[in-house]
């Protein structure tokens, strides 16, 4: 004779795993609250002032995995990087690039980040971001500082 599992216990038993993934997946991580926090992607953390050269980077309000531009320009020295994302899905910020990698926690939907780097050397980088498969998809940008 067969024992079946009581469908209340099978119905806790999926949450459990469900609520595993989410909390692996960043869905309910309080790095999304803190965009200065470094993402699971590691790297340098940003910092949370603001300094007089600033750049704006914007998420595709649509939600396609792309920035607004394809290529971004900045002096080399200290660079505070607006980042707005009108999308509808969350987001990561990350400077690539010359040896250095900068990454910020999640950025939630309809927010704003404002993330520094202070001494920024000149050479050719890269804008990206590590969600969850986005800069495969192609949510890169170039960023040239001269």
């Amino acid at each position: 004779m067969k024992r079946l599992v009581p469908v209340a216990t099978t119905i806790a038993i999926c949450c459990a795993l469900a609520a595993g993934v989410l909390a692996s997946c960043g869905g309910t991580s309080a790095a999304r609250r803190d965009p200065y926090a470094n993402g699971q992607y590691g790297g340098n953390r940003f910092l949370a002032e603001t300094v007089p050269q600033q750049i704006t980077v914007i998420a595709d309000r649509r939600g396609s995995l792309r920035w607004d531009q394809t290529a971004y320009n900045a002096e080399a020295g200290d660079v505070s990087f607006v980042v707005q994302n009108p999308s509808p899905v969350p987001h990561q910020f990350g400077v690539e690039g010359q040896g250095l990698r900068y990454e910020s926690g999640l950025i939630d939907p309809s927010t704003t980040a404002t993330l520094t780097i202070k001494g920024l050397p000149a050479g050719d980088y890269q804008i990206v971001c590590n969600f969850t498969n986005h800069k495969e998809a192609g949510m890169v940008a170039a960023l040239a500082v001269r």
